[in-house]
């Protein structure tokens, strides 16, 4: 059945590549809103946003966040804004009638960190890891203000689907806010056409990530839309389990560069090891990221080297 979709946080990362799979396969009707239409932060401009477009559903891909560095720099605004934006979001939707259906994105910061196959009901095992606190607590808000919400209204399903470390196409490569997969990119590639005999990176590399394809990760946003399931929380990642040392390694071979890496093992970490579990996706949506980690790294590569006009 044909749905009105409201998208929150148009022109970000995320909500480009959901925009786009939306538009490409399916028939329904989409709203796209960028911060300039409607301000999260501003409880009145959300009421009136809603009241005008009378969604079915709203997916919210906006988010202020930005690297480890960035958001131990910003905790503050990072846990003010977010929690704001998404109570805003939530409470005003809550009392529109034409809404079947909130999907608010969280990131796997929110898990705590544990050194174990990471399942849904790991949620509130401990806190997350001090790198990225602040934002991984604030996302629990948004799982926890769901829980309360449907409860309270039953009729409305609030789904919250926890993405594990997505990179691709249009990610920013500002490097103040990149995450992992493009800061490499950058560096890399920008070592290699200035001749740099050698690149440092922080860290000792032996933590592990599952590196998400932002395509299947969007392609999960769209089996949520059209799903029936009543679960608030699934995970949405690859089963691809890799090394910070092995993704340098491998972007460095894909671009070419053949300088020295050092690691500078005075600074951080972060998380040794991040696992996530996606059986209950695979059973409750029948989603299964397909892109292998070199195939979306050699995709996001030629879009960096082409889009970012580098080359």
């Amino acid at each position: 059945m044909k749905k009105h979709i409201l998208l929150l946080g148009n022109g970000g990362f995320f909500a480009e590549h959901i925009k786009n799979v939306i538009k490409n396969t399916t028939q329904h009707r989409l709203s796209c809103m960028t911060r300039r239409r409607c301000n999260l932060l501003n409880k009145t401009e959300v009421d009136s946003l809603l009241s005008s477009e009378l969604p079915d559903i709203i997916v919210n891909a906006a988010a202020f966040s930005g690297g480890i560095i960035w958001n131990q720099n910003n905790c503050d605004k990072i846990f003010h804004d977010n929690t704001l934006m998404t109570l805003n979001l939530l409470s005003s939707a809550s009392q529109i009638q034409s809404v079947e259906k909130v999907i608010s994105t969280i990131s796997s910061c929110a898990y705590p960190d544990i050194n174990e196959d990471i399942r849904e009901e790991s949620i509130f095992k401990g806190p997350p890891n001090k790198s990225i606190f602040y934002f991984g607590m604030q996302k629990r808000n948004a799982i926890i203000y769901s829980m309360a919400l449907n409860k309270q209204f039953p009729n409305i399903k609030f789904l919250c689907p926890i993405i594990n470390n997505m990179y691709g196409p249009y990610d920013s490569f500002d490097m103040d806010k990149t995450k992992v997969v493009m800061a490499t990119i950058k560096r890399v590639v920008d070592a290699k056409q200035n001749n740099l005999s050698e690149i440092t990176f922080l860290g000792t590399g032996k933590p592990t990530r599952q590196f998400t394809y932002v395509e299947d990760a969007a392609l999960s946003i769209l089996k949520l839309i059209e799903s029936n399931t009543d679960e608030l929380l699934i995970n949405i990642t690859t089963d691809e389990e890799t090394s910070i040392a092995q993704l340098v390694y491998k972007v460095c071979e894909i671009v070419g560069y053949n300088g020295k890496i050092v690691w500078d093992t005075t600074k951080t970490d972060g998380q040794m090891r991040k696992s996530m579990n996606s059986d209950k996706a695979k059973r409750v949506l029948g989603f299964e990221a397909k892109t292998s980690l070199e195939d979306g790294l050699k995709k996001t590569i030629d879009w960096y080297l082409t889009k970012a006009k580098v080359n």
